[in-house]
């Protein structure tokens, strides 16, 4: 699981929408995965989980987010183009 806070305005936190988040809360999408690594972005965020399988939200307008597309994200999505690297 992850816990993310802070500034969500381009739905970087990863809870479904751009709200701010004062206390940490848990990241539903990603309740059932062991995550082992997160790196954030200016408004996007990076999940990494102990199956090697990363997952992203936040802004993507410039591609940032690793789908192949400059669309934002509310929740995490898994980066197919990484499935299998380690």
């Amino acid at each position: 699981q992850a816990l993310t806070w802070g500034s969500g305005g381009s739905g970087q936190l990863g809870h479904f929408s751009t709200a701010n988040e004062y206390f940490p809360r848990k990241v539903e999408h990603l309740k059932d995965e062991r995550i082992v690594s997160i790196a954030c972005g200016f408004r996007h965020t990076i999940f990494v989980t102990d199956k090697h399988e990363a997952y992203s939200c936040g802004e993507g307008s410039d591609g940032q987010l690793g789908h192949g597309s400059y669309s934002s994200l509310l929740f995490p999505h898994l980066i197919q183009s990484l499935k299998g690297v380690t």
